[in-house]
């Protein structure tokens, strides 16, 4: 079988939300897709000023590849002054948790243009990527 890549498709937004490291309370599995609350705020805002600069494909799983399954993972994340990943959180997966550490271990070793306010680069909280896993 042959990997001819893992397309990531991103969203990036922020919001005003308070960024802890608690787990979220709500999460539900319907179809195989698991599905957690989000701690920010549905309503984000586009914010091109943060942009990946250095992104890391994430490891396709052997056991996804060998059954010939593909899948995606939606993650909340905050990005700090210096522009490293932080704060990881997964919203959604399917199917079930298949490519959650695959995709968390790709998205920690992002580095991202930070915001800049005032001259001064500044931390963003609640940002948001979709990672796609697709055998081609």
């Amino acid at each position: 079988m042959k990997l001819c890549g893992i397309i990531a498709v991103i969203t990036l937004g922020l919001s005003g939300c308070a960024t802890t490291n608690s787990a979220p309370t709500t999460s539900s599995v319907a179809n195989g897709t698991i599905k957690t609350a989000s701690l920010c705020d549905a309503n984000k805002e586009q914010n091109p000023s943060v942009t990946p600069i250095i992104r890391v494909e994430p490891k396709y799983p052997v056991k996804a590849a060998r059954a010939g399954l593909g899948g995606y993972v939606v993650m909340d994340f905050d990005v700090t002054k210096n522009g490293k990943t932080s704060n990881i959180r997964v919203t959604e997966s399917y199917p079930s948790d298949l490519f959650v550490s695959a995709a968390k271990a790709s998205l920690s070793k992002w580095l991202y243009k930070p915001a800049v306010e005032d001259g001064k680069t500044v931390a963003s909280k609640c940002l948001n990527v979709r990672l796609d896993f697709r055998l081609g």
